[in-house]
């Protein structure tokens, strides 16, 4: 099996069904199974996220638990689409030879939309086009006259997905029985032969030992670490959008009146819109809320820590004017400088010479102009990227920099298009080495007596390089 596609999200594989699992498939699966989440887990970097660049760095531990369910349940779609794929060609193969030549066009139809339902982003979501996907392949038209006529389909209406007796559950009440069942030999809503009972089985065991580990960081007693994991496990299920899924029929008869089957089955569909109790909504909230706190405070200290260090690597675009003490006695560039982000043509020989330079002539500490770049960039950085004059400005007529700083100084500020005025990284990398380069007199620009090289590098750099480039040329 490709273990790493499925940790990425790539479910294309499936195991066949078995007529009977037998000791060596059942390890065989459970191997599997603890593999893929022991995967998930040594790979971080596999898993993709919104947040913010300090999460993304940091793996918060609640997203990356998280991450581990969503791939369990993932897994749990791919079991429900093969269960829907099989039984549905079961049931249509007799039409394939059928006859009637409605039957066959109502065959190829409901392959079609199969076909479509299981390539769908959220099988078992609500959203329009899927749930009538799948409706259209489950409840094929039904016929409202003799059935042995021929069929009109304007007599013909759509049928729903029946739901058991109850009606809907909330996630929690889902989540509850899929902990209480993982434990125990064919359950609903584990479907036969399927891969879900192992991938959940490890999950939990892989996160539960996780959240005890830490407990050191928080106040959680057993029971509350369990009630956190159970927590995540809604959140994976509603981030997956799993509204709906396929459940078990309640057998009729004397001895079995209001049982329920532990036979999955299509025809029934458990939705899972039920309102969370009040209690266990706001106890979920307060255990995640528990948890990210104080994981925020952790990080909040090491960075304290690592800012202390003159030599530590720091982000510009995580500080504010409130702390810039904090990072005055650091003696290196912000971890936003990067060559890469300057995009240097291979003519411009000047800008890979300045851009060579820099790092290894930063000195904020007793070069006073270093230390003011710093400040410059943290400020600009967190004005992107309306920080730039208005579209109609005009160098014309201006020959020196006294006259253009006093027009900057009362211009409206606009935003630029450009990649290196709208992202920080490249603007912080651009902005700091264009200061440095232009004001201090040991950079490589100064030292260059190529005029034509001057120029390019001002282009680059400026949006109006006439009144900059007449400035320094006139004292050349």
């Amino acid at each position: 099996m490709h273990y790493r596609c499925i940790v990425q999200g790539d479910f294309s594989y499936q195991k066949q069904a078995q007529p009977r699992l037998t000791n060596t498939l059942l390890f065989a699966q459970q191997s599997e199974a603890r593999f893929v989440i022991f995967d998930t887990v040594t790979h971080p970097n596999t898993y993709t996220s919104n947040d913010n660049h300090v999460e993304k760095k940091t793996f918060s531990s609640n997203k990356l638990y998280q991450h581990v369910f969503e791939v369990a349940f993932r897994v749990y779609i791919e079991d429900i689409k093969e269960f829907i794929k099989n039984t549905v060609q079961k049931e249509l193969e007799p039409l394939s030879h059928s006859r009637d030549f409605a039957a066959k066009q109502s065959a190829r139809e409901r392959r079609v939309l199969l076909k479509m339902w299981m390539a769908a982003r959220y099988p078992l979501g609500y959203e329009a086009h899927e749930i009538a996907q799948l409706i259209a392949v489950l409840a094929p038209w039904q016929c409202n006259d003799d059935p042995t006529q021929p069929r009109d389909r304007d007599d013909m209406a759509p049928l729903a997905l029946p739901a058991p007796p109850g009606g809907s559950w909330s996630c929690s009440q889902f989540v509850d029985t899929v902990v209480k069942g993982a434990s125990k030999w064919r359950v609903p809503p584990f479907i036969q032969h399927g891969m879900f009972k192992h991938t959940i089985s490890e999950a939990m065991e892989l996160v539960g030992d996780l959240i005890r580990s830490q407990r050191q960081l928080w106040s959680h007693d057993p029971n509350e670490a369990r009630d956190l994991m159970k927590a995540i496990m809604v959140k994976a299920i509603q981030e997956l959008k799993i509204n709906h899924v396929p459940w078990v029929v309640h057998r009729d008869g004397p001895c079995a009146q209001g049982q329920p089957s532990t036979q999955i089955t299509h025809t029934v569909w458990l939705p899972l819109g039920g309102a969370e109790p009040k209690r266990l909504a706001t106890m979920s909230r307060v255990l995640l809320n528990m948890g990210r706190t104080q994981e925020v405070k952790l990080l909040e200290l090491c960075n304290k820590i690592a800012l202390r260090d003159a030599l530590m690597s720091w982000s510009a675009t995580r500080q504010r004017l409130t702390n810039y003490h904090n990072v005055l006695h650091n003696q290196c560039l912000p971890s936003e400088w990067s060559y890469k982000n300057a995009s240097i043509q291979a003519k411009d020989t000047l800008s890979k010479e300045v851009y060579t330079w820099l790092p290894e002539a930063y000195d904020p500490v007793n070069k006073p102009l270093h230390a003011l770049t710093k400040l410059i960039s943290i400020v600009f950085s967190g004005m992107l990227p309306r920080c730039f004059p208005p579209s109609d400005f005009s160098t014309e007529g201006i020959t020196h920099m006294p006259q253009l700083a006093d027009i900057l100084a009362n211009m409206p500020w606009e935003s630029c298009d450009k990649r290196g005025a709208t992202i920080a990284p490249p603007f912080i990398t651009m902005i700091t080495t264009f200061i440095i380069a232009i004001m201090d007199p040991e950079s490589p620009f100064h030292r260059c007596k190529d005029l034509s090289c001057k120029k390019m590098f001002i282009s680059k750099h400026s949006e109006y390089p006439s009144p900059i480039y007449a400035s320094f040329a006139s004292h050349d």
